[in-house]
């Protein structure tokens, strides 16, 4: 994701940590549905995560900025 989007992964996890998050269905990719929340980092920082989920875990497939504020 650094090389990508220029996000790091603790701006990831502080996105993903918010209490008031709310996934939102994103997509289904070779079968797996995907998931994104949108958030700010603790620096103020707007991002989109994107993730599946695997039992009972997150698993991110990518994280980038909005692309409209």
């Amino acid at each position: 994701m650094l090389r990508k989007h220029g996000v790091e992964w603790h701006e990831v996890r502080e996105v993903m940590l918010q209490k008031k998050l709310q996934p939102r269905r994103a997509r289904t990719v070779r079968g797996e549905r995907r998931y994104s929340v949108a958030g700010r980092t603790e620096t103020g920082r707007k991002l989109v995560v994107f993730f599946a989920i695997e039992g009972r875990r997150a698993r991110v497939t990518t994280a980038r900025p909005p692309r409209r504020s």
